[in-house]
């Protein structure tokens, strides 16, 4: 019989070596590069929203989503894949709009207000952090160890808040954008955080320890949304993509301020700080039918770049350096979906944060 479903969310996991999806009727997780679907999860009562993986271990964090949802929108589940079987709930007084997770900590993202929790079969409560109206759920956490970064919107519209886990210290703010933040994400290491705004034209990379801008890249003069942005393990390379079916690569030249930006990002004007904003150094044309695409670089080679579609079109396009002049070539293209599965399009393409 045909599986009638629909994928409701996509992210890969910290290191992007997998990536999970889930959808109407459970979750799938692949492995990033090279492709393999490596765990299936099917129920006939209902959809999974948001699934969140902490590296490659069997722990999961799930919340309910789709018509019906697996579980209420109020609960976050730690899901143990190795046994199949939930470990614990969390219960919430309103709409879970994210989970993150690190080793040691659960943060749970809801409208308003950010909670981080011990991670262990009885999560305290730590901390909990006030930001604007979060309806997509923005929220980036370095999954380092030695640097517990966190960095989410602000209170004020545009505004970005950093914060270092389980330092007691209150969070730090930078003025990214004028207008609401639509997509921000940490680098591996956590030293940069890349924001773009709603607007989706520009994307301005900050340091987090100086709280200062150190590069801005123009993606386009259209508005775009801004779905995926994601470093490579350096950190010298950025790849973003959009609603607008293209995906950019950025080459970082800049991972510190310079004495005249200042230590509390942006001071007056952009333009006079930095100079003008630089384009991309490579541009793929993709095939997404106006549906959501992820993006990020391989963990085989940081010179390779994998773009996932929620219609399930997998691309993985290689770097080709030419004295200088740099293409980029398809390598790898395959529908991700089982033959079994039919994956309907939805009203409303989701933020797949």
């Amino acid at each position: 019989m045909t599986e009638i479903c629909s994928i409701l969310s996509m992210r890969f996991n910290q290191d992007g070596g997998c990536f999970v999806c889930g959808t109407s009727s459970g979750f799938i997780i692949y492995n990033t590069d090279p492709l393999r679907e490596k765990q299936r999860i099917t129920w006939k009562d209902g959809g999974i929203g948001c699934a969140e993986m902490l590296f490659r271990c069997s722990h999961l964090a799930l919340v309910g989503g789709g018509v019906p949802a697996r579980y209420p929108v109020n609960k976050v589940i730690i899901w143990n894949g190795a046994t199949q079987s939930e470990l614990f709930e969390m219960d919430f007084s309103s709409q879970v709009k994210n989970v993150k997770l690190r080793k040691d900590r659960i943060v749970v993202v809801l409208e308003s207000l950010i909670k981080v929790f011990t991670f262990d079969m009885n999560p305290l409560e730590q901390e909990r952090y006030e930001s604007c109206l979060n309806p997509h759920g923005l929220c980036s956490v370095c999954a380092m160890e030695a640097n517990p970064i966190m960095v989410y919107p602000g209170p004020k519209i545009g505004q970005l808040a950093v914060a270092s886990l389980g330092s007691g210290m209150p969070a730090e703010y930078i003025s990214a954008h004028e207008g609401n933040l639509f997509c921000i994400s940490l680098s591996k290491k956590g030293d940069l955080v890349a924001t773009a705004s709603e607007k989706g034209t520009l994307i301005r990379i900050f340091n987090t320890h100086y709280k200062a801008q150190v590069e801005e890249f123009r993606r386009g003069t259209q508005p775009a949304l801004i779905y995926s942005i994601n470093f490579n393990q350096p950190g010298n390379l950025v790849c973003v993509s959009s609603d607008r079916g293209t995906l950019h690569v950025f080459n970082l030249k800049n991972s510190t301020p310079s004495s005249s930006s200042g230590r509390h990002g942006r001071t007056g004007s952009i333009s006079k700080r930095l100079g003008q904003a630089r384009t991309s150094c490579g541009r793929i044309e993709l095939k997404s039918g106006g549906l959501p695409v992820l993006s990020a670089f391989s963990t085989l080679d940081d010179k390779s770049v994998v773009a996932i579609s929620l219609s399930g079109e997998y691309n993985k396009f290689v770097a080709n350096d030419n004295e200088g002049n740099i293409t980029w070539t398809r390598d790898f293209s395959e529908n991700i979906l089982s033959p079994r599965d039919v994956f309907t399009s939805f009203p409303q393409a989701p933020s797949p944060r």
